[in-house]
C-alpha cells in the first residue's frame, strides 16, 4: 500500500502522532493555521487562474474542478465506505501517491471528508487542499509541512452496508404503502424517493453545483405537524449549492424547473437516517414528506 494513502487510511494514528509532533515543536517557529490556510487559498486560486481552469470553491477553502460528472448514484455521506482511484500531487505536477484505496470516507484527510459528498458516483475530479486539509504542519513521507495537495480522483463506487440496504428496503415499502393508503399517485424513483409534481415550473432545471433559493415545508411521513419550513439559500456560513442538501432534497431540486413545485416522500437513508434531531421532532430513522418550491437558480 502506498505510504501516503496508509497515512490517510489511518487518520485517527495520524491525528495522534502529529499532536504529538505539534506539542513538541518550537511554537515560536509555528505559523498561525489561519495565516497558513490564508495563504494556501491564495495560492491555490492564483495556480488555477494561471492555468485557465473552471473550479468551483467550497467556502472550507476546497477548490475542485470536474473532469466527468458521474452518472452512477450519488455522492458518499460521511460514514460511508467509498472506492477511490487517485493519484496525489503538489501544484508543480510532482507525484507522491497513487493507486485506489476502499475505506470509510471518515477514515481519510478532511479534505478528501469533504470532497467526496459533493461528487456523484462515477464523477472523475481533480481537488485542491489548503495544507489544513491534508497534513498541516506536519511533514508525512515525502509530503513536506505546510503543503498544498493536488488529488486526481475518480470516486468508483460507494458501498452499502447489509444493514442501509435492509433499512432502505423497509422505508420504501412503508412509503408505498402510505401512497396507496391515502390514495396518492406518485412518481417512482430509482432512487427510492417517490414524488408529486404540483406545479411546472421552466424547462431551466438547477445542476449538482447550482446554488439555489426555494420554500420548503417539512413533516415527517404520517404526522401533521412540520419540524421545519421557511425560505433556503446561501449564506455567509453555507454554499447553498444543491449538492449541499440532503440526498432526498438533492434529488428533489434535480426533478423541479424554476417555479416548479412538488411534494417528495423520502425514505430516512436520503433524509436524516439514523440521526435523532436534538427536539426529537425528527426521531432516528423517520421517513419524511418535504414540499417544495423552487424560486431561484443562482450561479455556481
Amino acid at each position: 500500500m502506498p505510504r501516503v494513502m496508509r497515512s490517510l487510511n489511518v487518520v485517527a494514528s495520524v491525528l495522534f502522532v502529529g499532536l504529538l509532533l505539534i506539542t513538541g515543536s518550537c511554537l515560536e517557529d509555528a505559523v498561525d493555521p489561519d495565516v497558513q490556510h490564508a495563504r494556501d487559498v491564495e495560492t491555490i486560486d492564483a495556480h488555477i487562474a494561471a492555468k485557465g481552469l473552471t473550479a468551483y470553491q467550497d467556502l472550507t477553502g476546497l477548490r475542485f474542478v470536474i473532469k466527468s460528472l458521474g452518472t452512477g448514484g450519488l455522492p458518499p455521506k460521511h460514514d460511508q465506505q467509498v472506492k477511490v482511484k487517485y493519484k496525489g500531487m503538489f501544484l508543480d505536477g510532482t507525484v507522491f501517491d497513487e493507486g485506489t484505496t476502499t475505506n470509510s470516507l471518515i477514515n481519510y484527510i478532511s479534505g478528501w471528508q469533504r470532497a467526496m459528498p459533493l461528487l456523484p458516483k462515477g464523477t472523475v475530479a481533480t481537488l485542491y487542499l489548503p495544507s489544513d486539509m491534508g497534513y498541516g504542519s506536519t511533514a508525512r513521507g515525502p509530503i513536506p509541512a505546510n503543503s498544498v495537495l493536488v488529488f486526481d480522483v475518480e470516486l468508483q463506487d460507494v458501498i452499502l452496508t447489509a444493514t442501509e440496504k435492509t433499512r432502505a428496503a423497509a422505508d420504501i415499502a412503508a412509503v408505498d404503502k402510505y401512497l396507496t393508503d391515502n390514495s396518492i399517485t406518485a412518481v417512482t424513483d430509482t432512487t427510492g424517493v417517490r414524488y408529486v409534481i404540483t406545479k411546472a415550473g421552466a424547462a431551466t432545471k438547477p445542476g449538482w453545483y447550482s446554488k439555489v433559493r426555494f420554500k420548503y415545508t417539512a413533516k415527517v411521513l404520517g404526522s401533521t405537524s412540520e419540524f421545519g419550513s421557511g425560505t433556503s439559500e446561501p449564506t455567509t456560513d453555507f454554499d447553498g449549492r444543491l449538492v449541499d442538501y440532503i440526498h432526498g432534497v438533492k434529488i428533489a431540486l434535480l426533478k423541479l424547473g424554476l417555479g416548479g413545485k412538488g411534494t417528495f416522500y423520502i425514505p430516512s437513508g436520503l433524509a436524516f437516517g439514523t440521526n435523532e434531531s436534538n427536539t426529537a421532532a425528527v426521531p432516528a430513522n423517520s421517513n419524511v414528506v418535504y414540499e417544495i418550491e423552487l424560486t431561484e437558480i443562482l450561479e455556481p
